[in-house]
């Protein structure tokens, strides 16, 4: 507890905020957002890598069990298979609905269902408070032991992200993190750490133990300091309230629509080169920014990832040299 109270209170540093990070892993290399939709997908006619030997990596934001749901009257089935369509966004469900329950069970789902939709790896993404909470603390330790475990391997980074507004110091994060076994000593590979730049102040620190850990900032613009060549791609996002009519979503700041929103921002992602793509989110229901087939409108979102990586793949088949 004196830990998370030192991370939670740690004092202003004069450095510039841009100083705070360490190279982030190299898989996750760099950021820039995308340009504004502007209501039509951009055209990819041909293959946009340097080579065709190249592929981008898909990762996306994942959310607990606990934190994934926004509070609201679960909605009853209306006498058909499966629950009834939900009037209001704060009721949508995952058609495999885990009822706030982490348990081995639904981290297994979850990790099969994200691999198997193309996702190389997932941002964890807590609160502060979640790391202090005994239980949730092991929750999140066996989620990653899960991962790790896998083959093909499910590499899992961690998000932080606050409930109000947070200054935190990078070296007492690292310290903490380490303590309770989420990172690893040398030359284990670093921890990938995304901050919520909207949320929480981070403060370099002179920690040795900061060197445990790979960290990014996440800007409200969709960017990263330090800048990297990362897409950041929201799936939809209905605003600060959940209690929402899903009849609106045209009027969402990113409408999810019929997917097209998503399928243009993948575009400009590739178009960009970015090769690395993170997507917000698998399951988080509580912004309207979701990936997991659910009452709201489905597989929609899945089915468009899907289709999207296809047509790449198409592309990138036919940009091979038949001697490779």
């Amino acid at each position: 507890m004196m830990m998370i109270m030192k991370l939670v209170r740690s004092v202003r540093r004069d450095l510039p905020l841009a100083l705070l990070c360490a190279v982030m892993l190299s898989l996750l290399s760099g950021c820039a957002s995308a340009p504004s939709y502007r209501g039509a997908a951009h055209e990819l006619r041909s293959y946009p890598y340097a080579t065709a030997r190249q592929r981008p990596e898909l990762w996306v934001t994942y959310y607990p069990a606990f934190l994934s749901q926004p509070t609201a009257a679960p909605v009853e089935p209306d006498g058909k298979r499966g629950r009834a369509k939900p009037r209001l966004l704060s009721e949508t469900r995952a058609l495999r609905d885990h009822n706030g329950s982490w348990t081995d069970d639904a981290m297994r789902h979850d990790l099969d269902a994200m691999q198997s939709s193309g996702f190389v790896g997932a941002f964890l993404t807590v609160r502060p408070q979640d790391l202090t909470d005994a239980a949730r603390l092991e929750r999140i330790r066996h989620f990653m032991r899960l991962a790790s475990g896998r083959r093909p391997s499910f590499r899992v980074g961690l998000g932080l992200y606050a409930d109000t507004p947070l200054e935190m110091g990078s070296g007492n994060i690292a310290q903490f993190l380490l303590q309770n076994g989420l990172a690893k000593p040398a030359p284990s590979p670093r921890l990938a750490v995304i901050f919520d730049g909207a949320s929480i102040t981070l403060n370099r620190q002179d920690f040795r133990e900061e060197r445990l850990l790979d960290v990014l900032v996440l800007q409200p613009d969709g960017g990263f300091r330090p800048p990297r060549p990362i897409a950041f791609i929201r799936a939809g996002d209905a605003g600060p309230s959940v209690g929402i009519d899903w009849r609106s979503q045209a009027t969402w700041p990113v409408p999810r629509g019929d997917g097209s929103f998503l399928a243009d921002r993948l575009r400009q992602a590739f178009i960009s080169r970015r090769p690395t793509i993170i997507i917000h989110s698998w399951n988080r229901f509580a912004d309207g920014s979701f990936l997991v087939p659910n009452t709201f409108d489905g597989p929609l979102l899945l089915d468009t990832l899907a289709a999207e990586m296809d047509r790449l793949e198409t592309l990138r088949l036919n940009a091979t040299p038949a001697s490779d």
